[in-house]
């Protein structure tokens, strides 16, 4: 199975100027499809994300957060297998700018986990659960 054009095509959403940074991976945290191709978290990464939706640690979560990519992220949303996560400063005196990669979403089906971090705003965060939601319902269901 071809994963990209889910990547290219599915999780595009609005982002015309294509911002928008998606990947979809293996439970090991390998690789599968990614969008731009410079986006490559460590499979480390992949699977930290994934144990949030496992519930692992989740209350730890909570309080203090999550890393990845070198980011902070605290949950916003947790709806059965996505999470929705929005990016928290990582020390006290970090300024954050609209043009920084804030909401992310990630969802773990029976076979892939699901990224997807756009641009801060209304658009892009409902692109963010609509299009990994959709994909990640429908990998499920088949």
């Amino acid at each position: 199975m071809s994963w990209q054009p889910y990547v290219d095509e599915t999780l595009k959403g609005t982002d015309k100027d294509d911002s928008y940074i998606a990947g979809i991976f293996g439970l090991d945290g390998k690789p599968l499809a990614v969008h731009p191709s410079t986006f490559s978290p460590s499979e480390n990464d992949v699977k930290a994300l994934a144990e949030v939706i496992d519930g692992n640690d989740r209350e730890t979560v909570q309080v203090n957060g999550c890393m990845f990519q070198q980011w902070k992220y605290a949950i916003v949303r947790s709806e059965g297998n996505m999470v929705s996560l929005q990016r928290k400063r990582t020390t006290e005196n970090e300024q954050l700018s609209a043009g920084d990669k804030w909401p992310l979403c990630i969802y773990k089906t029976k076979s892939v986990i699901i990224i997807r971090i756009s641009k801060l705003g209304v658009e892009a965060g409902r692109d963010n659960t609509g299009k990994v939601g959709g994909v990640g319902d429908y990998l499920n269901a088949h």
